[in-house]
């Protein structure tokens, strides 16, 4: 957990405030300008203004983020208590299996909401001030934070019930980020720049988490958890 802090550090803060700086310039020139058939979406907007660069990818550093961060805490809460038979504890108490999960849930949300909306507020601050962008550009990306913690923690959820292991939900979840990263970025990368890009990856992973959340509540049972 200590190490995979470093990531929101580096792609929240450092990555993009790096960008910024590099890009920051009173009038941008456009020296080398992609040709028209491949200038769409996110790489139309870098070809008209290169100061938006930042602002520009910051949703799929967000992503990226959020995918990997919650994964292996939540993963971790599920399997770890699996094999020191803590859970056995709770068979024996009149909670049903929904608010253990519920709790572990909201727990991991909270504590990587914590690691990472701080860091996002102050790009959303520096960006618009710099102008890399406007408010309206930056406004949508908690959501977008938020939805992709979502996602990433049920899906690590589902994943610890149903691995024996820490390692093999480790494997499985490393082999279930790969593809997901790889649609965040074609997906982001085509849609139009400001809130729309921001909204729209909302969107899709607030479905997948609602779909996730449904097989894990369906599939969970103490049973499960304690084989």
């Amino acid at each position: 957990m200590a190490t995979s802090l470093l990531l929101p550090g580096l792609l929240l803060g450092v990555v993009p405030q790096i960008m910024g700086a590099a890009v920051a310039s009173p009038a941008p020139s456009k020296v080398a300008q992609l040709p028209h058939s491949l200038s769409v979406g996110l790489l139309q907007e870098i070809d008209q203004d290169p100061r938006r660069l930042p602002v520009a990818v910051l949703p799929l550093f967000i992503c990226m983020v959020g995918l990997v961060l919650p994964s292996m805490l939540a993963t971790h809460l599920l399997t770890n208590e699996r094999e020191q038979r803590t859970l056995e504890l709770l068979v024996a108490l009149p909670v049903r299996i929904e608010k253990v999960l519920e709790a572990k849930l909201l727990a991991v949300l909270a504590a990587t909401l914590c690691f990472t909306l701080p860091i996002l507020i102050l790009d959303m601050i520096v960006f618009p001030l710099r102008g890399s962008g406007a408010i309206v550009d930056v406004i949508a990306l908690p959501a977008l934070l938020a939805c992709v913690l979502a996602y990433a923690t049920t899906a690590a959820l589902l994943l610890g019930v149903a691995a024996r292991d820490f390692r093999t939900a480790n494997n499985i979840a490393g082999a279930m980020l790969g593809p997901s990263m790889i649609a965040t970025m074609a997906i982001g990368t085509l849609l139009p720049a400001g809130p729309v890009r921001a909204l729209g990856l909302s969107a899709l992973y607030l479905v997948a988490a609602a779909i996730a959340a449904k097989i894990v509540l369906r599939t969970a049972t103490f049973e499960r958890l304690l084989r």
